[in-house]
């Protein structure tokens, strides 16, 4: 085998890889280019392939928009189990907001017992994203909010009250009072 015959099989080897990489680069562009026209043309509600987590989180804006608040929140809580912490972040926020929207809604029509138990799932979704990021001012201003239009039970009332004495801790130790055994 001559020399220069093995340069040939190496050069096509070579040739063949690059070609691969090209046809990748070419399949993530023809995707990129896909998932924009959907974001420019707002059919990106209709969008079925697989989305990154910004785009995920621009589906689930889009849904909030247009009153789909259900696929809203389940498009916020796919970008909340994403890796990217800053789209996680933001989806968290969102859906909080979503929550709080809600409850408010509810509440001006009306109907307490539905807004209370979406002012508690806002409250946990501020205070989650306080616990990733302490100083994120909109967060604590609308958990704030949130505290105002329903309180939490304070312990106070367990703690205005001194502990029972050792005697009236149990019936049994209490003077005067059978249990009807013999």
């Amino acid at each position: 085998m001559s020399p220069l015959r093995g340069v040939t099989w190496g050069a096509l080897a070579i040739a063949a890889v690059a070609l691969i990489f090209a046809a990748y680069d070419g399949y993530r562009w023809w995707q990129a280019e896909n998932l924009n026209a959907a974001l420019a043309d707002g059919s990106l509600a209709q969008y079925r392939g697989v989305l990154p987590p910004r785009a995920m989180f621009a589906k689930a804006t889009l849904l909030a928009r247009r009153e789909d608040l259900d696929g809203a929140l389940e498009h916020y809580k796919r970008t909340e189990s994403s890796n990217d912490a800053v789209w996680a972040g933001a989806a968290r926020y969102n859906a909080a907001n979503l929550h709080l929207r809600r409850a408010l809604a509810m509440r001006a029509a009306g109907d307490e017992a539905h807004a209370l138990p979406l002012l508690e799932l806002a409250k946990e979704g501020y205070r989650a994203v306080l616990r990733a990021e302490p100083q994120y001012w909109d967060a604590k201003y609308n958990l704030e909010r949130a505290l105002r239009l329903a309180p939490e039970a304070d312990d106070e009332e367990d703690s205005a009250m001194p502990a029972p004495s050792p005697k009236e801790r149990a019936p049994t130790t209490m003077r005067g009072f059978t249990l009807g055994l013999p």
